[in-house]
């Protein structure tokens, strides 16, 4: 069976879970299975969903924080309800998790919620030690071509030491 095949069975699956019992499967061992049921509770996007990922930024569990953060990147679309309660939450994690991996998922949600605020937070992390924190910073601030802040930064990350960042910050081009 190929991934997509998987991808899909697992959606439909995921699909018949009212909200209230899809929380169950974020913790699942299977990368997938976690996935999929994040993205059907960014789908779903009320009230229970945003709570959910807000409790979850609160986590002793980086994989929590990381889902949490991914919930609320997207949460709602197309029309993201509460991107104005989820861009502080995004911008503290960004600036102040401990592990890069969730610093890195925040940058990106805040690029999916297109939040001009966070141009300056986002130039801030630019400079985190972590290549994948400075990856999604430039995948976060390709969403902003008309702001000169944001274009100087990726100018300077398209010089980056690592070649994910680079890559990254050339997409700008």
């Amino acid at each position: 069976m190929t991934n997509s095949a998987l991808h899909t069975l697992i959606w439909q699956a995921l699909e018949l879970y009212s909200v209230d019992l899809l929380p169950q499967f974020l913790t699942d061992k299977n990368v997938h299975v976690r996935m999929g049921a994040a993205r059907a509770i960014q789908l779903k996007g009320g009230e229970p969903e945003f709570e959910l990922a807000c409790s979850m930024l609160k986590s002793s569990t980086r994989l929590d924080r990381e889902l949490g953060a991914f919930i609320l990147g997207q949460l709602g679309t197309p029309v993201l309800p509460y991107k104005k309660e989820s861009v502080p939450l995004l911008e503290h994690l960004l600036e102040a998790d401990r592990a890069a991996s969730v610093r890195a998922i925040a940058a990106t949600a805040l690029g999916h919620l297109r939040a001009r605020e966070s141009i300056d937070t986002l130039i801030l992390a630019a400079d985190d030690s972590s290549p994948d924190v400075r990856s999604s910073v430039a995948s976060a601030l390709i969403r902003f071509p008309k702001s000169s802040k944001a274009r100087a930064c990726l100018n300077r990350l398209s010089r980056d030491e690592s070649p994910s960042v680079r890559y990254w910050a050339g997409e700008a081009d």
